[in-house]
């Protein structure tokens, strides 16, 4: 609340409701009561919530183990485990709602639920990546870790989940209540005529108008890409493209729903170092900027807060740290709760920036952008990544004479808010 958030995204999984030894969903148990109280709560700070409508669309088709996902996957049926699906999902919606929960707005079609890496790239057209008829190895990626990557089952997987909720939604009356927001792939793929696009976005753009109302890809920035002009011109030509190939197609909105600072180090110290000083704040800065001046209708950073997973104690180069993922600007309440230093400098973005029109800003040396909400109220953000202190003049277009104007820093050099 203190951070002015207007929106939050959880996972949410068929566990909080199964019965095991019922067999059966019981949307009164023990966590699902946790999951109304957690959103009335939110309900009650103005903060609306968009759910992932399951995490892992293997979980339900292939009977993957992770997450663990019960009452859904019926091996050998697999139209009835697509049912078992869709009213998993009805049913988990309409229990909120009956419980006085009314602030659920979204559906995130799935996590990552395509299997591409970062960077890579093909001398194939991206016609020729999704031609059935081919055979071929798309990236030095897919020919390492599993030879012949089939992108046309994938994306059909997911379109056969993502369509069959969409069509008994419709049916229940309730379709028109939520907005399904997909597919929520992961890296990219630079192709012969120009995309930089993993397949399944491309694919999901261009065949699933119908059922998306928010096109979205998670993007995060690589440690290694951080120089100069390095985060601005990573955001023009990725988010810039995946913007081209929406618009192309349709004037829905595109969404960056997962993006932060990647540091694939397992080194516990150097991770907490980068968020516990005010540099990641940043270079978070920095891609707002370079996401409002593209025209991205929503970033969602992941994530606000350290998040402890159940029962894992994992290390690992996905910033996990004894069981902690700490890609959070707000530490784990189980180790203290003291705010982190970038804290500070990301609690100025989320608090005076959002639903609002943003105006491209030219500036010279800086990262600048400019929004009018509807009060007619503006904020500007400049961000200035120089070493040496640096004086800034902000000229206005339009006469702002009689406004009020405040000025709020997050100064790198004392690393607090001044």
């Amino acid at each position: 609340k203190q951070m002015g958030l207007s929106m939050v995204r959880t996972y949410y999984g068929s566990e909080y409701a199964w019965d095991a030894s019922k067999q059966t969903f019981d949307y009164n148990s023990y966590d699902m009561k946790g999951i109304y109280r957690w959103l009335k709560e939110l309900e009650e700070d103005g903060i609306d919530v968009g759910i992932n409508a399951g995490w892992n669309w293997k979980v339900y088709l292939q009977g993957d183990t992770w997450p663990v996902s019960p009452g859904i996957y019926v091996k050998g049926d697999r139209e009835k485990s697509i049912k078992n699906y869709t009213k998993w999902i009805i049913d988990s919606l309409n229990a909120m709602k009956a419980n006085g929960c009314n602030n659920v707005k979204w559906l995130f079609m799935f996590t990552e639920p395509n299997l591409q890496g970062w960077y890579n790239k093909t001398d194939l057209t991206m016609e020729e990546v999704l031609d059935p008829n081919k055979k071929n190895v798309i990236t030095e990626y897919e020919e390492e870790n599993m030879g012949y990557y089939d992108y046309i089952t994938e994306y059909n997987n997911w379109f056969s989940l993502t369509s069959a909720l969409d069509s008994d939604m419709k049916k229940a009356g309730i379709r028109n209540d939520y907005q399904l927001v997909g597919p929520n792939t992961h890296g990219s793929l630079k192709t012969a005529d120009g995309y930089y696009t993993p397949p399944m976005f491309y694919k999901a753009v261009t065949e699933a108008q119908d059922q998306i109302d928010i096109y979205s890809s998670h993007f995060y920035m690589q440690i290694g890409d951080i120089y100069d002009n390095g985060v601005d011109d990573c955001a023009k030509t990725y988010w810039g493209n995946f913007l081209e190939l929406s618009r192309k197609y349709s004037d829905k909105p595109f969404w960056v729903d997962e993006t932060n600072i990647r540091l694939l180090d397992k080194n516990s110290d150097s991770y907490q170092k980068l968020w516990d000083n005010s540099w990641g704040a940043l270079r978070i800065a920095e891609f707002v900027t370079s996401g409002m001046n593209l025209g991205v209708n929503n970033m969602i950073l992941w994530s606000i807060a350290d998040q402890q997973w159940p029962n894992a104690v994992t290390y690992s180069s996905d910033h996990f740290v004894n069981g902690v993922q700490t890609t959070g600007v707000i530490p784990s309440a189980f180790y203290t709760s003291k705010p982190k230093l970038s804290y500070y400098g990301v609690s100025l973005l989320t608090k005076y920036l959002g639903h609002a029109k943003t105006y491209e800003a030219e500036s010279m040396f800086l990262y600048a952008s400019a929004q009018e909400d509807q009060n007619g109220d503006y904020s500007i953000l400049v961000v200035s990544t120089e070493l040496d202190e640096t004086e800034i003049t902000v000229k206005f277009e339009k006469d702002i004479a009689g406004k009020k104007v405040y000025r709020h820093l997050y100064s790198t050099a004392s690393q607090k808010t001044d």
